[in-house]
């Protein structure tokens, strides 16, 4: 997240939860624990973060926890976990109303209730699925980009030697043997 004295131009923020509850791979992830899943999915959104060039933060409510609020910070992307009886879309709304006017805020997550409240503080809404659906686009082509990629010749010294020194060099090598 931008410190003090710096601007934001534009944010995404992610509701963690609802996020995991419309993604096709938590069923899968859940047999190895709602921890294992959400890690997971703070992953594949970190590497989201360099497809889209700009700070996330990715809320999750307090889950069967006393813990205060925190967060941790990965590049781009932070990950915050809510305060016991606030919830992820209450420290959304609360953030995007603070951002009003400041930033081009966009918000994923599919309640109808954030989404409109978000619409009034003049952000952007993404469903889930949308969201999903970029982060899957995105990944397909980096993966399409890599794979198209030239590979990269290599710069021997030996291809940028003048013919005359490259045969000096080969006498000064052999005469090394003798």
């Amino acid at each position: 997240m931008a410190g003090r004295g710096q601007t934001i131009e534009e944010l995404l923020f992610v509701d963690g939860y609802n996020i995991l509850g419309a993604w096709p791979e938590t069923p899968r992830l859940q047999g190895v624990g709602l921890d294992a899943a959400r890690e997971v999915l703070i992953e594949r959104i970190a590497d989201h973060c360099g497809y889209l060039g700009h700070p996330v933060i990715l809320v999750f409510d307090a889950h069967l926890t006393r813990d205060p609020e925190h967060s941790e910070q990965f590049g781009e992307l932070e990950v915050v976990f809510t305060a016991p009886g606030c919830t992820a879309d209450q420290y959304i709304e609360r953030r995007v109303a603070l951002l009003r006017g400041k930033a081009k805020v966009r918000v994923a997550s599919s309640d109808a209730l954030v989404q409109g409240t978000i619409m009034t503080y003049g952000g952007l809404r993404v469903s889930a699925r949308e969201f999903l659906e970029e982060m899957e686009h995105c990944r397909k082509d980096n993966l399409k980009r890599q794979h198209s990629a030239q590979p990269i010749k290599a710069h021997l010294l030996d291809e940028r030697l003048d013919p005359e020194l490259r045969c000096r060099l080969e006498r000064l090598r052999r005469q090394g043997r003798g």
